[in-house]
């Protein structure tokens, strides 16, 4: 497994698209059809608000909250992002644990 640090854009994390921000990002035409395709792939995630979730599923935002809830699915996306973070840390080598510290030590 890969772990990359993406200093691109505070929309666009680690490999993640925030859906939440795509709109308020400054892309051209080109850029957009670009991040379109690479979630299209699988080569980026999206990270979709509930709402947005919503839209796509036609479902209300109650139902799906009673669902999470139904699942016992904390609503936190901090802590659902932090355990699928610790799970691919895990999930590295030592040496690519390394690679990945030394990576995010040259953002500052």
């Amino acid at each position: 497994m890969q772990f990359h640090v993406n200093n691109e854009n505070a929309s666009v994390n680690g490999g993640a698209i925030n859906g939440r921000g795509v709109k308020h990002l400054k892309l051209t035409r080109q850029e957009r059809i670009s991040q379109a395709a690479d979630v299209a792939t699988g080569e980026k995630q999206i990270d979709l608000s509930l709402g947005q979730i919503c839209l796509i599923f036609n479902v209300t935002p109650a139902a799906l909250r009673a669902e999470l809830r139904a699942r016992g699915v904390c609503g936190n996306s901090f802590t659902q992002k932090f355990k699928r973070w610790v799970e691919a840390w895990n999930g590295l080598s030592l040496v690519e644990r390394k690679q990945a510290v030394l990576d995010l030590s040259k953002l500052y």
